[in-house]
């Protein structure tokens, strides 16, 4: 499997290695690509996979060959932003409509099975959200504000929920969507065991299914950098960021297959998480492909929640799914995963 990883990621890297070259013969672009790579090497992730990386190994052509994946988005483009707030953020006309359409219209041309949004309800918009449901997909709750639950009491969060719900449910209902899908922000719980029992419960009695994530696709680290690249109009460095977020979205893909086949003896089914950012409104379409070219399998995700490994506990008592996530960013960053 280790072996296989290796050969993996120099496949996806033979792209980015073959443009990195004409760019190196390009005059004055040596300056430009130094501080592109500076800004790329803030990423610790891809800092850590591009020290550890090894070279000379033959392709595999599908690495994730028979790979389930069901693919889910946090926090979908809207209009409700302040400007003001926004001024120093390179990403600050992300949420547009044209954006929206970039993202349904990708996920059609690629075929996707309904895709699951979730929402934090502050910044619901009813009209944009009508148009993702009547495409054939989802949405999901991300609490109100997108808090953490850390410092909340059960009693306290359980009234964040009420307030999301009411926000969300009647476009959940208009739209006859069935399940209903609860992420906590950042996938942290951070309550102590009898308040995530308490909440636990209530998630359970009010019909919603709790979804954590395996894959993380590190989107959002890439999404400024990129912004930053276009906004200067230096588009060989937004390409070259490009180049190198797919092979650290096949590591990561990797990574967790591997880490699952230690828990489970075998493949589980996975769940992708991706943010609605700049990159990925710009790129959704050529991230599905790739996905699809390695060999990933989209399903949807209530096939993936059926998998029994979505229904274990660590030892602590938290989720098997998100401690497996944990430990591929661990080892990512070149930390112990114990």
């Amino acid at each position: 499997m280790r072996r296989a990883a290796i050969i993996a990621l120099s496949f996806a890297l033979l792209a980015f290695l073959f443009g990195c070259s004409a760019l190196r013969r390009q005059k004055g672009a040596g300056q430009a690509m130094i501080g592109c790579m500076h800004d790329l090497n803030t990423i610790a992730e891809l800092h850590e996979f591009l020290r550890t990386k090894s070279k000379g190994e033959s392709e595999v052509e599908r690495p994730l060959e028979g790979m389930e994946v069901a693919l889910t988005i946090n926090g979908m483009v809207h209009r409700n932003v302040d400007k003001s707030e926004e001024e120093d953020y390179w990403c600050r006309d992300e949420n547009s409509v044209a954006n929206f359409h970039k993202m349904v219209d990708a996920l059609k041309r690629n075929e996707m099975p309904p895709t699951v949004d979730f929402i934090a309800a502050r910044w619901s918009d009813p009209e944009l959200q009508e148009k993702w449901l009547k495409a054939g997909n989802l949405i999901g709750s991300l609490t109100f504000e997108r808090q953490k639950a850390h410092g909340f009491t059960a009693e306290e969060f359980i009234d964040d929920l009420k307030k999301t719900d009411q926000v969300l449910s009647p476009l959940m209902i208009k739209d006859s969507q069935r399940q209903r899908y609860f992420r906590y922000p950042r996938l942290k719980r951070a309550l102590n065991p009898g308040d995530q029992s308490v909440v636990g419960a209530y998630l359970k009695k009010t019909g919603y299914a709790e979804v954590p994530a395996t894959i993380d696709s590190l989107d959002s680290k890439f999404s400024e950098l990129f912004c930053k690249a276009s906004s200067r109009g230096d588009q060989a460095c937004a390409n070259l960021i490009k180049g190198y977020f797919t092979p650290l979205l096949l590591d990561s893909a990797l990574r967790a297959r591997m880490i699952a086949n230690e828990i489970m003896g075998r493949d589980v089914k996975h769940i992708m998480m991706l943010e609605a950012t700049q990159f990925t409104s710009d790129n959704l379409d050529e991230i599905l492909k790739f996905c699809k070219r390695m060999g990933v399998k989209f399903i949807t995700l209530d096939e993936a929640l059926a998998d029994p490994f979505y229904q274990r506990t660590t030892r602590e008592g938290g989720s098997e799914a998100v401690d497996l996530l944990r430990r591929v960013q661990k080892r990512q960053t070149g930390e112990s995963d114990e």
